[in-house]
């Protein structure tokens, strides 16, 4: 069994796996020594682990990985990973986003890929048929651009998303979902458009906690690939411990 830990700025997400398949996920807002622990006592069979971060956690959840697991690694931006990094500067690359590609190109290999993942924040990440990492663009989430509204304007409220809208709203409350869903929706759209032009194999393999709301909006189809990070370092992991 492998352990694969993903920690983002809010909340962190934990996976087994066993022979690739994904037996449980859990996540949490925290991740401490007490969790590790808990979860390699529930979990003994755990041989192999691999841990992501982007905030500080404790030095003993190291310690614990490394003593009670054969192969532990700690992904950074010295990590080897199976694609190419072009970002001009990766030691600013989000380990997530890193992640995220390498998964889809294990998913769909020698294929040219735009990997969107739709969450907080929506990354737009390209990779090319050569497994090189080349670049990406970072824009708000859906649910970001409806706070981002409420506070920072004197009197427009905080709305939610709902699947069914019109596109043009006729009122405060559907001229703001439709303002901020439908400009997502042509946001996407759009980039898809560009690559594909470019690009005629091109694969869109789509992520995040809005994947589905968005699959069934844009006029593409895609590749909705769920726990696409997890996956991605579980691909991380696999890569180093058969080349250590």
């Amino acid at each position: 069994m492998k352990l694969v830990i993903d920690i983002g700025n809010t909340r962190c997400k934990w996976a087994i796996f066993d022979d690739g398949i994904l037996i449980i996920k859990r996540i949490t807002t925290d991740f401490t020594p007490q969790i590790v622990a808990q979860i390699l006592g529930e979990f003994g069979e755990v041989g192999q682990a691999i841990i992501s971060s982007v905030r500080d956690f404790p030095q003993a959840c190291r310690d614990l990985l490394a003593e009670r697991t054969d192969y532990f690694v700690e992904l950074t931006h010295q990590t080897s990973i199976p694609i190419i990094n072009r970002y001009k500067t990766p030691n600013t690359l989000g380990l997530d986003r890193l992640a995220a590609s390498v998964g889809a190109s294990s998913a769909f290999p020698g294929k040219p890929l735009l990997v969107i993942d739709a969450g907080t924040a929506i990354t737009i990440d390209f990779v090319s048929a050569a497994n090189e990492f080349i670049g990406g663009n970072i824009s708000p989430g859906i649910t970001t651009r409806f706070r981002a509204l409420n506070q920072f304007t004197g009197k427009l409220p905080e709305v939610d998303l709902q699947d069914d809208f019109e596109i043009l709203g006729t009122d405060t409350i559907s001229a703001i979902r439709a303002g901020v869903q439908q400009g997502v929706i042509f946001e996407i759209d759009s980039y898809i458009d560009h690559y594909s032009e470019q690009f005629p194999e091109l694969v869109t393999v789509l992520t995040g906690g809005d994947a589905l709301f968005l699959a069934g909006k844009i006029k593409t189809t895609v590749e909705i690939i769920e726990d696409l990070t997890l996956k991605g370092l579980l691909e991380i992991l696999a890569f180093n411990s058969n080349n250590s």
